[in-house]
C-alpha cells in the first residue's frame, strides 16, 4: 500500500438523457438500472464500495478535492446524491477542500440545489456550451438556451441554502457547428452577467478533422479565450479562466499537477506512484480504470475485479508530467518534478529545451518551465520534439 498525501477523488456518473453530438465519454442513454432522477441506491451503495477500496488502495484517511462528473451527475436522484455526498463525508478524517458537481441546466432544481448543499457540495459546474439555441440543436443538446438562463437564476438566487457559500462555473465550447466569433463573445458576456468568477472554454473536439475545421476551431477558441482575458479574467490553464487564484478549481489544478487521484463510477480512471523499491514491474505510476460496463460493476461482488490496471514506465510519466504541466499558466513544477524523479527535467529533454530557449519560445526559472505566450499556439510541436528526444534517452 502506498501513503499518498493530498490525493482527490473522481467519481464517474455515466448517465445521460441523451448523447451530445461532441461527446466521447463513457455514458448510457437508456439501462434497465436507471431511470432518471429515480432512486437507485445499489449503484449508490457499489460507488460507496469502491470510495472504501480507492482510499486503502492510495493508504489515506480522506480526500483532499472530490470531482463528480459524467455522464450527467445531476440525473441522479436528489435523495441518491444527498446520501452519497454524507456517506463521503461521513468517513472523511479531514474536511474535503473542494467538491465539486457538474450540472446540466435541465435538471436544476430548489430539491436539487437542497441536496447538494446538505451533502457538502461547494461547487458546480453547469455545461452551457453555448447559448444559441440553433448551435445547441445542431450538437443535440437538451438545454436550450433559455434552459441555461434559468438554471443559472436559480442556482445564483438559491446560494443561500450552502451554509459556507457555493462557487458556479460555466463550460463554454468554441467551434460549434454554425457558430460564429460574435455569437461567442455574445455567450461570454451573457455569462458574466450572471457575476461568475470561473469560466471553462473548450475547443471542439472533432474525431479526424479537416484542416479547415483545425483552423475554424483554432480560430474561435482563441478569439473566446482573448475576450475572456480582457474582460479582467486570469487564464491559469489553457481552458481555464479564474476572476483570482481563490476563483480556480483545485481538483482539476491538482490533475494538472499529476498529483494522485483515484477514480470510482464505470469508466473512472486514477492515477497513483508507486515506491519504486517495491515495484516488480519496474513501473514508477499504476493506473486504474474502472470497467466501462454497468451490469458487471453492479453485480461484481469483489470489487477489486471491476478495475483494469496499466503499469506505467518511467518515460511514461515524464510525458504525462509535461502534457499536463505545460497547460497550466504557471507551466511545469520543476521542483516538484526533481522530486518525483529523481533529477531534473533537463536530464530527459535538455537539447529540445535549449533549442526553444534559443528561439525564445521556452522560459525556465528556478521553479517553472513554460513555454512564452506567443509560443503556447506550438505546444503540440513542442512537445512532439520532446518526446522524440525522450524515447532517445
Amino acid at each position: 500500500m502506498s501513503s499518498e498525501v493530498g490525493a482527490s477523488l473522481y467519481v464517474h456518473i455515466p448517465f445521460c438523457a441523451q448523447r451530445c453530438a461532441y461527446c466521447d465519454f463513457y455514458s448510457l442513454v437508456r439501462s434497465t438500472y436507471f431511470r432518471p432522477h429515480q432512486p437507485c441506491p445499489h449503484f449508490i451503495d457499489r460507488l460507496l464500495q469502491d470510495v472504501a477500496l480507492q482510499r486503502e488502495c492510495f493508504g489515506v484517511q480522506g480526500w483532499q478535492t472530490v470531482y463528480m462528473g459524467g455522464g450527467t451527475p445531476s440525473l441522479l436522484a436528489p435523495q441518491d446524491i444527498r446520501h452519497f455526498c454524507v456517506a463521503l463525508r461521513a468517513a472523511q478524517r479531514y474536511p474535503i477542500q473542494e467538491f465539486t458537481l457538474e450540472v446540466n441546466p435541465e435538471d436544476v432544481t430548489e430539491e436539487f440545489l437542497c441536496a447538494c448543499a446538505e451533502g457538502g457540495v461547494n461547487r458546480l459546474s453547469l455545461g452551457v456550451q453555448s447559448l444559441r439555441d440553433e448551435v445547441l440543436r445542431a450538437e443535440r443538446r437538451a438545454a436550450s438556451a433559455e434552459c441555461a438562463r434559468t438554471a443559472l437564476r436559480v442556482m445564483t438566487a438559491n446560494a443561500r441554502f450552502f451554509s459556507g457559500g457555493v462557487r458556479i462555473s460555466a463550460d463554454l465550447i468554441a467551434g460549434l457547428r454554425g457558430q460564429t466569433a460574435r455569437m461567442v463573445r455574445e455567450d461570454i458576456d451573457e455569462l458574466l452577467s450572471f457575476g461568475l468568477r470561473h469560466v471553462s472554454l473548450y475547443g471542439l473536439c472533432v474525431p479526424h478533422p479537416t484542416e479547415t475545421q483545425e483552423e475554424r476551431i483554432a480560430a474561435l477558441w482563441a478569439h473566446g479565450s482573448a475576450y475572456l482575458v480582457r474582460a479582467g479574467f486570469n487564464r491559469y490553464e489553457l481552458s481555464n479562466f479564474a476572476r483570482t487564484a481563490a476563483d480556480e478549481s483545485a481538483h482539476n489544478r491538482a490533475y494538472w499537477r499529476m498529483a494522485p487521484h483515484a477514480g470510482v463510477g464505470p469508466g473512472a480512471v486514477g492515477t497513483r506512484f508507486v515506491n519504486l523499491s517495491l515495484s516488480k514491474e519496474g513501473a514508477w505510476a499504476i493506473r486504474s480504470t474502472v470497467r466501462k460496463h454497468l451490469g458487471q460493476y453492479l453485480a461484481e461482488v469483489c470489487r477489486e475485479n471491476v478495475y483494469e490496471h496499466e503499469f506505467l514506465t518511467e518515460h511514461m510519466c515524464v510525458q504525462e508530467a509535461l502534457l499536463m504541466g505545460l497547460r497550466l499558466e504557471q507551466g511545469l513544477d520543476v521542483v516538484t518534478f526533481r522530486a518525483r524523479f529523481g533529477k531534473g527535467i533537463e536530464a530527459y529533454i535538455g537539447k529540445t529545451i535549449a533549442r526553444w530557449q534559443c528561439h525564445g519560445r521556452m522560459q525556465r526559472t528556478a521553479t517553472s518551465l513554460r513555454l512564452s505566450a506567443q509560443a503556447r499556439v506550438f505546444l503540440d510541436s513542442f512537445l512532439r520534439e520532446a518526446f522524440a528526444e525522450l524515447a532517445r534517452t
